[in-house]
Order: structure tokens, then sequence, then C-alpha cells
């Protein structure tokens, strides 16, 4: 079923579909409603709303203000509602007590916010709220989006990818996209990873915002408790980046990638034993960073401090999230910042063009600009050897 968009999305450099039903989760509350509502949105332009369940999940009363969101602007009007559900939670103790939320002299920091709402961990506990439904509705896999993502190939073509290599057979329980990162990995203390044979050395890490991940593999193994239990050893000894709790770190000390050979020293017995990770193709989280990765990218990912819909938003940023935006008071095209260097060079109906032709009239008129400064360049030598051999 096709819906009614507020404006025709920006054409996706991968057109193909995929095939078959899977499931996507969002983690985060509805303080965040244009992302969610642009997520959302973008998975119903990339893939087939019919066939792609996506689970909001929500903490307590949250449940109450997501559902209100989705009735007004989601429901039926950007996605089914047989396959839009919100999944109430309830807060999570044990979460709290190795996060020490409880101990916190400010606990309303931006710092202490990140590292204690409870939003930035669910993702972790999905597979075991999952496996407390009936048989017949529980996911078997789902690919997990933080809310500043959004979907531009279609999401089954990953699980067509990848989702055999899944399993309690394999003993491969998630998958993450490669890191093309060229900024140091903040791993933390490089002691403990040593110790348990990661081999840090030969990957880049991974970024937590796109997993994969199989339910039963994942509570078989122990994979909740693991990272609850690197948790607690950050809250207890400080061993992450700078002591700060984050949903990304206890990965780095819980998995390690699986095209790498675990070396465990003798002392690794103390702690709990990393399991492989699967690495999928970086297209698959993509940064926002310049033109070449956006538009190379299935998933973009709105990583970092600045936002699309926040007042610091790059030009860029707004032209992209401006089509998959469906509340009133989000950003539009004429929010843009006219001022801009690029955005000042395009007619408005040039605004709606897809992102490969927005960056060609960018390439363009740069290249101009280059062009006639070389031609001034040479002007001004010209007339200079001139001025030289009249003296």
């Amino acid at each position: 079923e096709n819906f009614p968009f507020k404006s025709l999305p920006f054409a996706p450099v991968h057109q193909e579909k995929g095939y078959g039903e899977m499931d996507i989760t969002l983690g985060c509350d509805s303080n965040y409603r244009e992302g969610i509502l642009a997520v959302i949105k973008s998975i119903a332009v990339a893939s087939d709303s019919s066939s792609v369940r996506v689970w909001s999940f929500a903490e307590g009363n949250d449940a109450i203000e997501m559902e209100k969101i989705f009735e007004e602007h989601a429901y039926d009007k950007i996605y089914p509602r047989k396959n839009l559900r919100v999944v109430r939670y309830e807060r999570r103790e044990e979460l709290d007590h190795v996060l020490g939320t409880e101990q916190q002299q400010h606990p309303h920091s931006r710092r202490n916010l990140l590292g204690s709402e409870q939003g930035n961990y669910i993702r972790f506990f999905m597979p075991k709220i999952f496996a407390e439904m009936p048989t017949e509705q529980r996911p078997k896999q789902f690919l997990y989006l933080d809310c500043d993502t959004l979907v531009l190939e279609d999401p089954r073509n990953l699980a067509n990818e990848i989702s055999r290599q899944l399993g309690k057979d394999t003993q491969i329980c998630m998958g993450a996209a490669k890191s093309s990162s060229s900024k140091p990995t903040r791993w933390g203390t490089r002691e403990i990873l040593k110790t348990m044979g990661i081999q840090i050395e030969l990957y880049h890490g991974l970024n937590a915002g796109v997993l994969f991940i199989d339910v039963d593999c994942w509570n078989q193994s122990g994979a909740l408790e693991r990272i609850l239990y690197w948790l607690k050893k950050n809250k207890n000894q400080h061993i992450f980046y700078r002591g700060k709790a984050s949903s990304q770190t206890p990965l780095y000390y819980s998995f390690f990638p699986s095209m790498t050979i675990l070396s465990p020293k003798n002392e690794s017995k103390m702690y709990p034993k990393p399991w492989p990770y699967l690495v999928f193709l970086p297209k698959w989280n993509r940064n926002t960073q310049n033109m070449t990765t956006v538009n190379d990218a299935s998933i973009l990912h709105f990583a970092g401090k600045t936002k699309p819909w926040s007042i610091d938003a790059t030009s860029i940023q707004k032209q992209i999230y401006s089509h998959y935006t469906t509340t009133t008071n989000t950003i539009n095209n004429d929010n843009i910042n006219p001022t801009s260097s690029l955005m000042s060079s395009l007619s408005s109906p040039s605004r709606s063009l897809s992102l490969r032709s927005l960056y060609q009239k960018f390439v363009t008129k740069h290249k101009n600009e280059e062009e006639a400064e070389m031609e001034r360049s040479r002007e001004t030598k010209k007339n200079k050897r001139h001025t030289l051999t009249r003296r």
C-alpha cells in the first residue's frame, strides 16, 4: 500500500528490492518524535511496509505518548498500523544498578543522561523481551536502528545476505557494519581486551547504532549478561574510555569480529568469554561526513552531537532530512539557511532534486569557481611578465 507523503523522497542510489519478511526495532523515547517518524517513513519508502514489522520500544508511560504520536502521524499515514507496534517495557533495575544511576551526583548532566538513559541500552534487552512474547508473534531476528538513522536501501537485502550466517549453529548472534572511520577507536583498557585475546589491532571497532541480532542465539549465549558484567566493572573500575558508560563500549569487550582469531591468555579465565560477531558492509551504517559517503549509503547515520533536526544542523543534513519529515514543526525546505554557500546556489525547485543531482550542482559550481580563479591567476602572471618585458 502506498501512503501519501508530505514530499517526494529523493531517489536512493540503491533501487533493488529485497524479498521476504523482516523485523526492525527502535529504542528511543517520544522526545525523539521527529527522528522516530523520519526513520519509519524512510523504511516505508525503501522497502515493502506490508512485509517489514517495526517495533518501537518505550519505557513505562512513555508508551502512551508514543501511541499518541503514531495515532496522529504514523498509523496508516506513513506506515500500516498492523506492522507498527509499540512495545512497553518497565525500567530495568539491574541496569540502573550496573550503571550506578542512583549514585550519580549530577543525574541531569548531558554525560549522565546519555550514560544512564535506559533507552540507550534497551537494544540489549530486546531479545529477552521478545522471548517473553507468544512464539507466533516474536521475531527470530531483527535489525536494530538508532533513531538518528535513515534507511535508503531495502533492509531486506541485508537480511537476505546475512541472516543464515547468524544463529546457534554458527555461534554468531550479532552482526554490525564494518567501521569506515579514520579516527582512533576509544577502546578503553586495552590490557583487558588483549588478555581476552581480542586482536584490536586488526579492526576498527564497531558502531552500535545499527545491529542485526538473532534472538535465540543472543539469549542462550548470555550476551546480555556479558554486557551487564562489563558495565558493572566499568562502574567500579572505570575501564571504559574516561570511565564513560555507553551503549557501544561494552560490545568491544563482549564480542570480537568473526574473521579474526581469539588468542586468549591464561589470565582471561577471570573474564566472560567474548563471542564472535559478523561484520557486514559499511554501507549499512554510513555517516554524513561528506556527499561521497552519503551517495554510497544504504543506511545513513547522523552520529554525533549535531542532528538534522537541531538548530546547528548542516545544510546537507537538513536537505536530506526534509524529504522525510512528517510533522508540521519539523524541518522543511523553507527552514534551510538560504545564505549557506551550497543552498544559495540553488533555485527553489532544485531543492527537491536527488542528492546526487544536488551534489553535482555543488561540484559544478565550485569547479567553475576554481577554473575562474585559475584563469585570473594566469592573467595576473601574464600581465606581470608583460610589465617586466617592457621595463
